[in-house]
C-alpha cells in the first residue's frame, strides 16, 4: 500500500478547508480532538462536540470562547483556525501542539529518563505560561480552567 492509499484510510472527514484524521490526540467531557490539516497540509488539532454534549448554558459559553480566543493573537496562546457548525457538532480548529499537554510530557519524561524535569526547561515552560497570561490579563480576559492538561507544548526540547 502505497502512502496516498495509507492517507485517504486515515482520513475520516473534510470540514471545510480541513481534513479530520482518525488519530486521537485528547478526550474531555464535552468531546474529542483529532488530528487534521488544511488545505496547504498543515497540522492541526480539531476539537469535535457533539451538540448532545453541549447544553444550552455550555452553549453560551462556547460561543462567548470562541468570540475571546479569536480576536487572541499572542505565540504563547494556541490560535483557533476556524470554527463551524454542522446539524449535531461543533467544530473547532486548532493550532496543532506537537509535543501535547505538560501533564501527559512530564509523565512521558519521567518515564524514559526516571528522573523529574531539569529546572531549567521547568522555567522556560513558566516563563511562557506566564507571558500567555499575562497577555490575556491585559486584554481583560481570565482563563478559568488553567491546569496541566490545558496547556499544550510546542517545540521543546
Amino acid at each position: 500500500m502505497n502512502s496516498d492509499e495509507n492517507n485517504n484510510q486515515n482520513m475520516i472527514k473534510t470540514i471545510g478547508n480541513y481534513t479530520l484524521c482518525n488519530t486521537l490526540l485528547g478526550k474531555g467531557s464535552f468531546g474529542k480532538v483529532l488530528l487534521s490539516y488544511d488545505n496547504n497540509k498543515k497540522l492541526c488539532a480539531t476539537k469535535i462536540m457533539p451538540s448532545s454534549q453541549v447544553g444550552p448554558e455550555n452553549k453560551k459559553h462556547l460561543l462567548n470562547e470562541v468570540n475571546i480566543v479569536s480576536k487572541i493573537k499572542h505565540k504563547n496562546i494556541i490560535k483557533l483556525y476556524y470554527c463551524t457548525k454542522t446539524k449535531n457538532t461543533f467544530y473547532l480548529m486548532l493550532e496543532y501542539a506537537n509535543r501535547g499537554d505538560i501533564a501527559t510530557y512530564i509523565k512521558n519524561y519521567r518515564q524514559k529518563y526516571k528522573s523529574t524535569l531539569p529546572e531549567d526547561k521547568i522555567q522556560f515552560i513558566i516563563k511562557q505560561v506566564v507571558e500567555g497570561i499575562h497577555y490575556m490579563h491585559d486584554h481583560d480576559i481570565i482563563h478559568r480552567d488553567i491546569k496541566l492538561n490545558n496547556i499544550f507544548l510546542h517545540d521543546i526540547n
